[in-house]
């Protein structure tokens, strides 16, 4: 059975799309929910640091990557919140 996680060796799975599409999405709370957090989430959201950088996090937008007018200082903000809230995520790894 080929490797689902390798995605550039791996065969094409047998309906590949109803198994993978779920998880091609840019829904924070679909994805959370998909990996079985979303109820850690939900007490996480009780800690006040957590809650800053799920705030941050939250409304990133896929077409936000193309704008501009962003100060360097609320990039660096947005980003060592993303570091934060991956550090969360990947205690569960």
């Amino acid at each position: 059975m080929p490797n689902f996680y390798d995605f550039d060796n791996r065969g094409k799975f047998v309906n590949e799309d109803n198994i993978t599409k779920p998880y091609k999405v840019h829904s924070y709370y679909q994805l959370l929910i998909l990996s079985g957090l979303y109820a850690e989430h939900e007490k996480m959201l009780k800690d006040k640091n957590y809650k800053t950088y799920w705030s941050a996090v939250r409304i990133w937008k896929e077409d936000l990557r193309y704008g501009t007018g962003i100060g360097e200082g609320e990039v660096r903000d947005f980003i060592n919140n993303v570091k934060n809230y991956s550090l969360w995520i990947k205690q569960y790894l």
